[in-house]
């Protein structure tokens, strides 16, 4: 690493009894972090890059599968380990497919559900706005009414 990267890092043996000395002790966990987070904006014109999570992601099925036997008669002592494992693999991946279409269709169901809800929420809205300004006209006029008297 290079210093310049490293550079926030607190010497932990080396003890100075300066106060503007570059080694410092780091006595707590909030030390640590706060040599850290000073670090950080003494070259805060440096970008931050955050990794995003991408989720599960998997192999695609091989196109060439073994012609195996299944775990019972006519198969060998290692033809069953590989059954296994290619079965395992393959219980994983459609169990991971039910998986994202279940999460598919919750989605779904969640976006419907709060477009109703916009939707009634959006007609009391303006049902309540109608009624504020039917108020105010029905002011205006019994002001103007007044004023004529």
């Amino acid at each position: 690493m290079d210093k310049k990267d490293n550079d926030y890092n607190i010497k932990t043996k080396e003890k100075s009894n300066d106060s503007d000395s570059d080694n410092k002790i780091a006595r707590t966990a909030k030390e640590i972090q706060k040599a850290h987070i000073e670090h950080l904006m003494n070259r805060i014109d440096k970008p931050i890059v955050l990794p995003e999570n991408k989720g599960v992601v998997l192999k695609p099925p091989k196109d060439f599968i073994r012609n195996v036997q299944g775990s019972s008669a006519g198969a060998g002592s290692g033809e069953f380990h590989v059954y296994r494992a290619l079965r395992r693999k393959e219980l994983t991946r459609l169990k991971l497919m039910e998986e994202e279409i279940k999460h598919e269709q919750d989605q779904k169901e969640f976006d419907e559900k709060m477009n109703k809800l916009k939707e009634i929420e959006d007609k009391k809205t303006e049902k309540r706005r109608k009624k504020r300004q039917k108020q105010k006209e029905s002011k205006k006029r019994k002001l103007m009414k007044e004023e004529e008297k």
